[in-house]
């Protein structure tokens, strides 16, 4: 038996030395390419230590992954590759058993890896549940979570709202935005989480052309004292409206108020945003 542990250790040592540089030359290769441009996954994926070089090519279902597998971060990377059946020729009973899927992982899946890539994937989707889910996702997380690791989930779920360009998502975008700031004698911490959340939700209203939000952000800008903010305020209404206003209330303000502004549809007013249109999911 010791002499049987010992060919094995060599094998083991030996492929190990075999296979280090190999994993390093596939990294390096990858992150000079331009394929590895917003791939994070990526970089997760291969320094997992259970990571299997197979693994890049071959791709099990996700639905099995969720069906059969506890693992958190196999379970997170299938609901990020989950895609909206409706969008693609599927069914409507494939289309209400993956939304309910998304819905409640957002909701009260237990590890924050997986919330966190349901919200993501939600904000992908066309379906109206999609928004309500990610309000429900948006409330919970501090039910479930400490303060820091909620608002992280909120962030993100009010990101998802705005890249679902469902109008129903502006009411807690708004509400969001509107909310007073927390007292002068808390701690940095909850300061800094309040302003996460209002940052998030400022530019996610860059998505909506709606008075709502236009009203909004025209509230950002006149009375909050933070420039982040105020700036993000000014640049989402660039891009909800498509003009090129300085950043003076008074002139938005005309602006918003002027006869029919609500029916006006935004126009991008670079040309490269519109050919990258093309390209976003």
């Amino acid at each position: 038996m010791p002499v049987i542990r010992e060919d094995r250790r060599k094998k083991e040592h030996w492929a190990g030395r075999l296979f280090g540089p190999v994993r390093r030359l596939l990294i390096f290769s990858f992150l000079l390419s331009p394929f590895s441009l917003g791939c994070a996954g990526f970089w997760d994926e291969v320094t997992r230590r259970d990571f299997k070089f197979q693994s890049l090519f071959v791709h099990p279902d996700p639905m099995v992954v969720l069906r059969d597998s506890v693992d958190g971060d196999e379970r997170a990377k299938a609901l990020r590759a989950l895609q909206e059946p409706k969008q693609h020729g599927g069914t409507d009973d494939k289309q209400e058993v993956v939304v309910k899927i998304l819905t409640t992982a957002a909701a009260s899946d237990h590890q924050l890896l997986c919330r966190l890539a349901a919200v993501q994937t939600l904000g992908r989707f066309h379906d109206p549940r999609a928004v309500q889910g990610l309000v429900v996702a948006f409330e919970s997380a501090p039910k479930t979570f400490p303060p820091n690791t909620a608002n992280i989930l909120q962030c993100e779920a009010l990101k998802s709202l705005g890249a679902t360009g469902n109008p129903k998502a502006v009411d807690l975008l708004v509400r969001v935005v509107r909310e007073p700031p927390v007292a002068a004698d808390v701690a940095d911490q909850e300061k800094q989480q309040w302003q996460d959340r209002h940052i998030a939700a400022v530019h996610a209203l860059g998505s909506f052309p709606q008075s709502q939000s236009a009203e909004a952000l025209l509230h950002v800008m006149r009375t909050e004292k933070d420039a982040a903010l105020r700036n993000g305020a000014h640049e989402s209404l660039q891009t909800a409206t498509g003009k090129n206003l300085p950043a003076d209330p008074k002139a938005w303000d005309e602006l918003i108020h002027s006869a029919g502004y609500a029916e006006r549809p935004r126009q991008d007013s670079s040309p490269i945003i519109k050919l990258l249109g093309w390209f976003t999911p």
